[in-house]
């Protein structure tokens, strides 16, 4: 039998590519030397040398099947090493529970957060560490030898060998400072005209310690809420009873889930050695409830196998793009595949519904650098830094419920996208309608965008980070210093993010009024404008203890209600907090 040749189409086009020369590059800090090698001493690491996979949980789950090759060859080629995952997540002590079971072949595991010291070592490109990586260490100087990301499963022994060849060089760049010196920390400020708030109230939830949570969603009258563990891509339903919510259920991926975009000609043996291998991966997205909280929607990437030639037994596999109904009271699932349009990539990582106009709102990505994998774009179809890249630049993907087929793009990216040549990288939508209306909140520049809820014509917009700059509640930096490779149009883009002086962290809409949940990174402070009157009523700073993580923050518009929602871990008593205000 011939040697089965593996080719996965991820939606972003990933392969295996030097460090170096890929946009998911990554670089030492310089001075950390003594760090590194202290730490790995901590973990366990014994010899000359390390073999590591820096691993964010969750992060990349189909970027994982090399992860077992790579040990694989490393304990054929290189007995003497020490081999090590760094398994990077927000709650290292699940984390570890999730990941013992899995297959990546070494049983050396040692879980850590963002604050680890060993993480305070690395640079990344993008800012972040989103997908695995392969780190080789000395152990002796705490050099970081050789890196390269682990984007996709066309792992083969050369790859192997371009990565542990001379390991005497050091070959990962090191750079002085982990960001710009002059990076630019700015600070809002709450507005004269104060909200009051008329109730603050907790309710504790029955789970010992908070999941790593990538979402949460409640129903409209807060009876029911759900939370995606985006880890084991699993999600928690609880109801309220009195002062708490009950955990009443978990929908897990099932078994079918695997075989059901198979090819017919495909067997299933196929499916259970690439599941061994930690290569086919089911991802559930982003959840919402249904009107009638009866069903709870789930966005998902199933598993599509098929052969591009079974005579070289060449096996494709791709994401299918999903929609999961979930029936709360029968506990069945309905699984709808997206009928998506091929002009640009349609993101399912985050959706929103409006069954009522039975619509579905997505965002775009289009173009260098959200997509691909390349430190520079390849051609002037995909490079954000000519203007012509933007003459039709969408803002959504609209499609038809519940069959899940794309019916049209939804508005225009907001200019400033244009003007600082950034393309989609800072684009990241909110929606919320009322019963005449849809808004769009551009998340980074503050940019809000009305449409007719019948049309989906464009209205008006307004930018609350120009309202609050105009009546002094906000600072803008208006200069970058390029301090990491000037030159790098992806250094570039990444330093843009100094102009951005605020995040819209939720929106929410009713009769010309809008309601805007803003952070500075730093404090939270919720606003209600009526920019056509151009006036501004705020909290205070919404803090802790009623914060938890503010990127797990809601706001939900009730009978001329706001009430801002925060999921609170402490001490591992888990609660819901609610805050409610009324203007």
């Amino acid at each position: 039998m011939k040697k089965l040749f593996l080719f996965i189409a991820l939606t972003q086009a990933c392969f295996l590519i030097n460090a170096q020369e890929t946009l998911y590059g990554i670089e030492q800090i310089a001075g950390t030397e003594s760090l590194v090698k202290d730490r790995l001493t901590e973990m366990g690491a014994t010899g000359d040398y390390t073999f590591s996979v820096l691993l964010p949980v969750g992060g990349c789950p189909r970027c994982e099947g090399s992860i077992p090759l790579f040990f694989n060859d490393t304990k054929k080629y290189f007995p003497e090493v020490y081999n090590l995952i760094i398994a990077l997540s927000d709650n290292p002590q699940t984390a570890e529970n999730n990941i013992s079971t899995k297959n990546y072949g070494t049983n050396n595991i040692v879980c850590v957060d963002n604050d680890d010291p060993l993480m305070q070592s690395f640079h990344f490109k993008t800012g972040s560490a989103g997908v695995p990586y392969i780190v080789i260490i000395n152990n002796n100087t705490g050099d970081f030898i050789n890196a390269s990301p682990l984007l996709g499963i066309s792992y083969d022994l050369d790859f192997f060998q371009s990565l542990t060849e001379n390991l005497e060089t050091v070959k990962v760049d090191k750079i002085s400072v982990k960001t710009n010196t002059s990076k630019f920390h700015s600070s809002i400020s709450p507005s004269i005209i104060k909200l009051k708030s008329l109730e603050n109230k907790s309710y504790n939830i029955n789970c010992s310690t908070l999941p790593t949570v990538s979402n949460i969603t409640l129903s409209k009258d807060l009876s029911k809420l759900a939370l995606l563990e985006f880890e084991t891509s699993s999600v928690l339903l609880s109801e309220k009873k009195t002062d708490q919510y009950v955990l009443t259920d978990t929908i897990k991926t099932t078994e079918s889930e695997y075989y059901l975009f198979k090819a017919p000609d495909v067997p299933d043996s196929l499916v259970q050695a690439l599941r061994f291998l930690n290569v086919m991966q089911i991802i559930y997205l982003d959840i919402a409830f249904s009107d009638n909280a009866e069903e709870l929607l789930i966005s998902a990437s199933l598993p599509k196998l098929y052969w591009e030639d079974i005579v070289t037994e060449k096996l494709v596999y791709t994401n299918e793009a999903c929609l999961i109904r979930y029936n709360l009271k029968e506990k069945s699932k309905t699984i709808s595949p997206m009928q998506l349009d091929s002009l640009y990539i349609t993101s399912h990582s985050h959706f929103y519904i409006d069954e009522e106009k039975q619509r579905i709102f997505m965002g775009i990505l289009k173009g260098w650098p959200t997509q691909g994998t390349t430190a520079e774009p390849t051609s002037t179809d995909t490079d954000p830094f000519i203007d012509s890249f933007y003459d039709f630049s969408p803002m959504m993907s609209v499609l038809t419920y519940p069959q899940c087929t794309f019916s049209q793009y939804l508005g225009e990216l907001p200019s400033w996208h244009k003007k600082e040549h950034t393309g989609y990288f800072y684009f990241s939508p909110k929606v919320c309608f009322d019963k005449n209306h849809y808004v769009v909140a551009d998340t980074h520049t503050g940019e809000i965008t009305t449409f007719d809820r019948n049309s989906l014509k464009q209205i008006s917009t307004f930018n609350i980070n120009d309202l609050l700059l105009k009546k002094g509640l906000l600072v803008k930096n208006d200069t970058i210093t390029y301090s990491l490779q000037p030159n790098s149009k992806l250094q570039r883009i990444i330093d843009k993010k100094e102009l951005l002086s605020s995040r819209i962290l939720d929106v929410a809409y009713n009769k010309n009024t809008y309601y805007v949940l803003l952070t500075d990174e730093k404090n939270v402070i919720l606003y209600i404008c009526f920019p056509e009157i151009n006036k501004l009523m705020s909290t205070d700073y919404i803090a802790p203890p009623f914060i938890g993580d503010i990127n797990k923050m809601k706001l939900l518009y009730q009978n001329g209600e706001i009430k801002v929602v925060s999921i609170v871990d402490n001490s591992g008593k888990v609660s819901l907090n609610t805050m409610t205000f009324t203007h």
